[in-house]
């Protein structure tokens, strides 16, 4: 399966498990604290009363449910292309924070719409990285911010060698699907946020293991 986003779909089926709090973050994270909260503080530096804030792929609505708490006098907006999660986010959130179902590459959202856009662990899963941050910037005020979570190359290197270990023992022969979180990670994403962002809009790479 070489489609990322067919991988995501397979992968989050089932928003239950996601909704009790198995994410990325609980699962990944040395420090879940320090990494929530450095997120919301990369968001509440850009934000003040009335600002619009969309969380793009929230997936379980951790990051939605702390932005929402921290920082009650934003404009929250998260969308999400899982229309279960989505759905069960509509009645979970209903009157706090506006949602959205939609592909971060063909957001329904109008330009420069946001102050601020944050998205965790989502880009990799997308088709086409780029035509995904294009879209970011279109719907970013100029003088907007884009925050961005992911992981550094070395992070998951041994639970993706025991994961390798036992795809071989049950198949006979090693896994031929690279992994798709290499795709954007602190080390290939810089050059993506290079080619469209300038260094006067900030993108804040956000660290999983809390360094």
């Amino acid at each position: 399966m070489n489609d990322p986003k067919l991988q995501a779909q397979v992968k989050f089926p089932d928003p239950q498990p996601l909704m009790n709090g198995i994410d990325v973050i609980g699962r990944c994270a040395t420090d879940p604290p320090l990494i929530v909260a450095g997120l919301v503080e990369a968001v509440r530096e850009c934000a003040s009363e009335g600002s619009r804030v969309a969380e793009l792929g929230f997936g379980s609505g951790w990051l939605l449910e702390a932005l929402s708490e921290e920082l009650p006098a934003i404009d929250l907006l998260g969308l999400d292309m899982s229309q279960a999660l989505a759905g069960d986010a509509m009645d979970k959130y209903r009157g706090r924070i506006d949602i959205l179902l939609g592909d971060m590459e063909r957001m329904p959202i109008r330009e420069a719409l946001f102050d601020v856009i944050v998205t965790c662990w989502t880009l990799y899963f997308m088709r086409d990285i780029d035509a995904a941050l294009a879209e970011f910037v279109r719907c970013l005020k100029p003088s907007g911010r884009l925050v961005v979570g992911a992981s550094a190359p070395d992070h998951e290197i041994e639970a993706i060698g025991l994961v390798e270990a036992a795809v071989e023992a049950a198949l006979g022969h090693k896994s031929d699907e690279p992994d798709v979180g290499r795709r954007f990670d602190l080390e290939t994403g810089r050059s993506y946020l290079q080619r469209r962002f300038r260094k006067d809009r900030a993108a804040t790479l956000a660290r999983r293991d809390g360094s």
